[in-house]
């Protein structure tokens, strides 16, 4: 079943009023997901993984264009949810980081490059210094 929606659906009383919801549908081009490193591993399970990496893109990469007049399709399935992931609040706590660092180019950079120190990457870019200039 697929469900036909707009964003004004899914207006309410969020706890981060600020940031849209993202997700379902996200392009970017290879080379910006690579300055920011793609999804950010720590987090666990469903929740905040999306809007972390809408965070880390807007800043890093300028911000996103929502595009107008535009409607998403969703494959129905079955909800997950905060309630069914325990690692939510944790989720939670490392997307607050995010939130609190949104707009601010040299933090934003530097919690990136935390996920290096807490696993290997094979695929660190160098480019991620605090002198890059956003590929748009």
């Amino acid at each position: 079943m697929l469900l036909k929606f707009a964003y004004q659906d899914f207006i309410d009383d969020r706890k981060f009023k600020k940031a849209k919801p993202i997700s379902g549908v996200i392009i970017v081009t290879k080379e910006n997901f690579n300055m920011v490193k793609g999804f950010d591993e720590r987090f666990a399970g469903w929740g905040k993984e999306d809007n972390a990496f809408k965070d880390a893109m807007n800043t890093v990469c300028g911000p996103y264009k929502w595009p107008e007049a535009t409607s998403i399709y969703h494959l129905w399935h079955p909800k997950v949810g905060s309630r069914g992931n325990p690692n939510y609040h944790k989720n939670v706590n490392l997307y607050k980081r995010y939130n609190n660092n949104r707009g601010n180019l040299e933090e934003m950079k530097k919690l990136i490059m935390e996920r290096a120190q807490n696993r290997e990457f094979l695929w660190i870019d160098e480019r991620l210094s605090l002198n890059d200039k956003p590929i748009l």
